[in-house]
């Protein structure tokens, strides 16, 4: 998408309006997917006789989560091929960052970059795409709105 505004346009706003409604009411969709999901398995559980076996809605939202982060990365979901590592990279430094910084984890975050270098280049952010900055065109580092992806 070419750009002919500037950046906080109210064509920008509007567009990004647009954006976070869609991303409630997918995540409201989610939510009831997984409840839809865990309610059924306790169901056939209960039909077989193995109520106790019945898998948390934590296990329901894992197997979602490797899904989406497959298609993230441009991989197929049900066979793991042809993803792409450099996005890979950048969202798992992406889920250590918000670890780290809004849960407390004592970990090391990977580097801002990989591979060889100057330390400039290691400490600046990545360059990952920011959704609703994506939408209008512009890439970003994704400090800043849909939870700071990458950290302080």
């Amino acid at each position: 998408m070419t750009r002919n505004k500037t950046a906080g346009s109210s064509h920008d706003r509007a567009i990004a309006d647009v954006i976070e409604r869609a991303d409630k009411l997918l995540a409201k969709a989610v939510s009831a997917a997984l409840q839809n999901a865990r309610d059924h398995a306790v169901e056939g559980m209960a039909a077989i006789g193995q109520e106790d076996a019945t898998p948390a809605l934590e296990y329901f939202a894992a197997v979602v989560h490797q899904r989406m982060y497959c298609i993230m990365c441009g991989a197929d979901p049900d066979t793991f091929a042809d993803g792409d590592p450099e996005i890979a990279y950048h969202v798992i430094r992406n889920s250590q960052n918000i670890a780290k910084h809004y849960w407390g984890a004592e970990i090391e975050v990977y580097p801002a970059e990989q591979g060889e270098g100057d330390a400039a280049a290691r400490s600046a952010p990545p360059k990952t795409h920011h959704p609703v900055e994506s939408a209008v065109g512009e890439t970003s580092s994704c400090r800043g709105g849909h939870g700071d992806l990458n950290g302080p």
